[in-house]
């Protein structure tokens, strides 16, 4: 991890604040704004903005640790999530279609219909 990072990708970051460098950012899952203090180029703070006093490595390194934690839990939480709403859509297409098998077989023609128009698409081009 590195201090401040100037790229151009468009992630949200968090800052952790610690005494080596001035904060070690972690990538948030929208995260909503916190009032007040707010990191460099609009990122939002997760502690306070005061920086630890005598802290070694090895506490800088357990705190990335625990936020690397908590973004795993988040991340979990919401792909959990997007799970949810995979099944649901299933049940909504097996409930209007009749059966599992018209779904899974709507599902597989909807997906071999978009990879032969992708493959007509690559045709057209390499003409």
């Amino acid at each position: 991890m590195s201090c401040h990072p100037l790229t151009s990708e468009k992630r949200k970051w968090t800052c952790l604040r610690v005494a080596v460098c001035r904060y070690v950012l972690v990538p948030s899952i929208k995260r909503p704004r916190v009032a007040g203090n707010k990191c460099q180029l609009g990122r939002t703070p997760i502690k306070s903005q005061r920086p630890l006093k005598s802290a070694d490595s090895e506490t800088m390194e357990q705190l990335v640790i625990q936020e690397q934690k908590k973004t795993i839990e988040r991340l979990q939480t919401v792909l959990c999530q997007e799970l949810k709403e995979k099944k649901r859509e299933l049940n909504n297409r097996t409930k209007k279609n009749g059966t599992v098998k018209q779904a899974l077989a709507l599902l597989q023609s909807e997906s071999t219909e978009t990879v032969e128009n992708i493959m007509t698409d690559l045709k057209g081009i390499d003409e």
